[in-house]
């Protein structure tokens, strides 16, 4: 037979042609399960009103395997084995299972299960036996029969074929058992059977079916295994499918525009089990062969059912994640101006706790969001478009299944490590899969969850394989940019990495040629790193600089991408003389080494450039920054309040001269003692993550507990350069020759032996066990030499009531 895509076949032609028998690795008979009932009774009802109507009923496509007659199916069991359980019981009641019929029972006994011998044998004998076409009962008929053996009984496959037949009970008023009506034989009752038997065996069947041989198509053993590798239960990704490609039938009654998408040729049906199916089985294969391998080293032969469904599913997900984020509004007013705002679901409020389309998507659960532990309940959820505020009538646009057709065609050229090979270097250690995989060293079958930068990276790279199919070169450099933008700012928040993504998608156009895209793009003004990613694609191909450079500078420890600081000049304009100098001069400073290092040489550095005004914009009330991490050192590199300093660090001038301030508690002099002495050195070792605020009426190096007050010269110089007074080393925090700095909001000192603690109110207490006990002296106003009268004083009363009492 010439293997035909279009071959639309009816039962009685299809058994007539080969021999069926469904494999051994294939599930029960499913649709006979008792929790089934509702299923049963709309499958029969939909075939009597095509058998009785003008209406043909496709029942999608079958899959099978050929040896020459002998065909196992891969897939259609379910509904091949109601159909012949039909066809037998319209024979039966038509009077085509008498003696004289031999024909009629030889073509049914080419239908047959190997799942178990009892199933083989029982459908064997129901198409040997002549039976009355007057029975009544066809279950209690056929139990009942010598040939029934009782262990047949707990065969599910049987149990379910006779349930078919017969229906079920259910229980009724008083726990009576009532008929639920959803066998063959309610459902067929009392109508015309020599009519029907008819119609199901001549050319004009209604009720069809498409059949392709997989074997035929050459494809490959993989496909086979997975086909007949089915999980016992509908999983999510099953019913998923199953509602998508009735959506997709429902459309096409619409418009003929839909069409394409149910093509028996090219459209969903027919790749969602084959083609597109391949990419998660090979995905995830070698999963399974260790998980059979591991079974088999510890003794036990169980066989491991291959499945896909989970990443199947997931991937789906996400990518109506993507179309939901992507989803702009249909009609514009001219409030949508700015870029948020034209989409449909603004990003700071896109995970709003009454979006149920984001909550399922998203996989929001009770205190946690997993999109690896979606379980499926409802087509309504991938609907995400809508008009205006109508909530109600929510749709799938017909450009979503363009989109994600040339997905999932173009991304079969290549493999998620191909992939992730081209990552930049600072991340090809990222664990990512595009195409999701199961969770290996895991007790259960879970795929890999994605994080919200994982997100953006599916994002990006469904944007690419939306224009084509895997091309290296373009790919790296697409990645490259991708990077770029997703390093630029942290993705911890719902908001951000919808922004992101957003900022990806308005420089997607040509992804396979982004480089010459972004140089013919305007100016980025609102964006910065957009903006870099434009001027280095110029300089790419009309410049100087290579990729390479960039490549290599974007690589370093502290940089993740973002370099533009490096052919800034010192008014932030581009300027590409100095950026070799800055270059090689930042490969000096920023190495591995310095991240976890206390070293403030090179901070303090950075400080000695800054004026008043630098310090105002930029540390004050602003950032914890007294660190050398990455994320402390960017907000520097890249603050655009910055461009002199900076400038001036990265050519590494001479640190200009300073004069010690005349008034060290004016904002601006503050600097001075930030990139002089020890005081920086001090807080980056005790205070790291601190930052400058107001804390009871003084500027401190905040966290104030263990703070430092910048504006406590009268105190810091008392308590560390008056004669007889002593404080504990460990309240020392660094300075200049000419002021030290004090470590706390209360310090405690002794003066000529006596205990007190000068607190952050300004006022001198009497202290017992390093408590304040008694305000003594407010210091405001009064300089040293007063307040050493008032201790003097206060030493002397004290000295005078011991000798009375003595």
């Amino acid at each position: 037979m010439k293997k035909d895509i279009n071959n639309e076949m009816y039962f009685w032609q299809f058994l007539s042609r080969y021999e069926v028998e469904i494999p051994k690795i294939q599930r029960d008979y499913a649709q006979g399960r008792r929790e089934k009932s509702e299923l049963r009774r709309s499958f029969l009802k939909n075939i009597l009103q095509a058998l009785k109507g003008e209406n043909q009923l496709k029942m999608d496509f079958v899959y099978g395997s050929e040896e020459g007659r002998k065909l196992a199916p891969l897939d259609g069991q379910q509904r091949l084995t109601t159909l012949w359980l039909l066809h037998w019981y319209i024979a039966l009641k038509s009077g085509h299972l008498s003696e004289e019929n031999a024909e009629v029972r030889a073509t049914l006994r080419n239908f047959s299960y190997s799942t178990r011998v009892s199933s083989r044998e029982f459908c064997k004998q129901l198409s040997n036996v002549v039976i009355s076409k007057d029975i009544f009962n066809v279950k209690d008929y056929i139990t009942q029969q010598t040939w029934f053996y009782s262990s047949w009984k707990q065969d599910p496959t049987i149990q379910s074929m006779l349930r078919m037949l017969s229906g079920t009970y259910i229980k009724g008023e008083n726990d009576s058992e009532v008929k639920a009506m959803d066998g063959i034989e309610q459902v067929f009752c009392d109508e015309d059977y020599d009519v029907l038997w008819e119609k199901l065996t001549n050319s004009d069947c209604p009720i069809r079916f498409y059949y392709l041989d997989l074997l035929g198509l050459k494809l490959t053993d993989d496909l086979y295994i997975k086909m007949n590798a089915r999980g016992k239960p509908l999983s999510s990704f099953e019913n998923f499918k199953a509602d998508l490609i009735g959506y997709l039938s429902e459309k096409e009654k619409e418009s003929d525009q839909w069409k394409v998408f149910n093509s028996v040729n090219n459209g969903f049906p027919i790749k969602l089990d084959t083609s597109w199916a391949m990419l998660f089985w090979n995905a995830n294969k070698q999963y399974w062969i260790k998980r059979q391998q591991a079974l088999e080293q510890n003794g036990d032969s169980t066989a491991v059912e291959f499945h896909i469904d989970s990443p199947y599913f997931a991937f789906f997900n996400r990518i109506f994640f993507n179309l939901m984020v992507s989803a702009k509004k249909k009609l514009m007013t001219e409030k949508d101006d700015d870029e948020d705002s034209s989409y449909l679901y603004k990003a700071d409020s896109i995970d709003n706790t009454n979006n149920v389309v984001f909550n399922y998507l998203y996989g929001r659960g009770e205190n946690q969001m997993k999109d690896n532990a979606i379980e499926y309940s409802s087509f309504d959820y991938y609907c995400y478009m809508h008009e205006d505020d109508d909530l109600e009538n929510r749709y799938i646009p017909e450009e979503a299944f363009r989109y994600i057709t040339s997905i999932l065609d173009n991304v079969a050229s290549c493999t998620n490590e191909d992939l992730t090979r081209c990552f930049p270097a600072r991340h090809k250690n990222h664990p990512f899969n595009f195409i999701p995989v199961y969770e290996s060293n895991k007790e259960y079958e879970t795929i890999v969850p994605f994080s919200q930068t994982d997100r953006v990276l599916f994002f990006s790279i469904c944007k690419y394989f939306e224009q084509g199919r895997f091309e290296e070169a373009s790919f790296k450099q697409w990645m490259r940019v991708v990077w770029n933008i997703v390093d630029a700012v942290d993705i911890d928040t719902i908001a951000a990495m919808v922004g992101r993504m957003r900022r990806i998608e308005k420089i997607s156009s040509d992804t396979h040629k982004i480089y010459q895209y972004l140089n013919q793009c305007s100016s980025f003004t609102k964006n910065g790193q957009l903006e870099e990613e434009r001027i280095k694609a110029k300089e790419i191909l009309e410049g100087t600089h290579c990729e390479d450079v960039f490549v290599e500078a974007e690589n370093l420890p502290y940089f993740k991408g973002s370099i533009r600081f490096l052919y800034q000049n010192d008014n932030g304009n581009v300027d590409w003389e100095n950026f070799d100098l800055k270059l090689s001069n930042s490969r000096n400073v920023f190495t591995d080494h310095l991240i976890n290092s206390t070293d403030a040489s090179h901070m303090k550095k950075l400080f000695s450039y800054m004026n008043a005004d630098d310090f105002n914009n930029c540390l004050w009330w602003h950032y914890r920054v007294f660190n050398n991490s990455v994320k402390s050192w960017r907000y520097f590199l890249l603050n655009e309040k910055l461009y002199g300093a900076i400038h001036n660090f990265l050519l590494d001038k001479p640190v200009p001269s300073y004069n010690v301030p005349e008034n060290e508690n004016e904002s601006g002099n503050w600097i001075f003692y930030l990139s002089h002495g020890t005081l920086l050195d001090f807080v980056m070792k005790k205070i790291p993550s601190s930052w400058i605020r107001w804390y009871h009426d003084h500027a401190a190096i905040y966290p104030s507990g263990t703070g430092v007050f910048l504006n406590a010269g009268q105190r810091d110089r008392f308590l560390t350069s008056t004669e007889g007074v002593t404080i504990q080393e460990d309240f020392l925090a660094g300075g200049t020759e000419t002021r030290k700095f004090l470590w706390g909001t209360n310090i405690p000192f002794e003066f000529s032996g006596y205990p007190f603690i000068w607190d952050y109110h300004n006022q001198i207490c009497v202290s017992e066990n390093q408590n304040a006990i008694k305000v003594l002296i407010n210091t405001n106003g009064q300089d040293s030499s007063a307040i050493i009268n008032e201790l003097q004083d206060y030493i002397s009363r004290i000295q005078s009531l011991s000798l009375v009492e003595n």
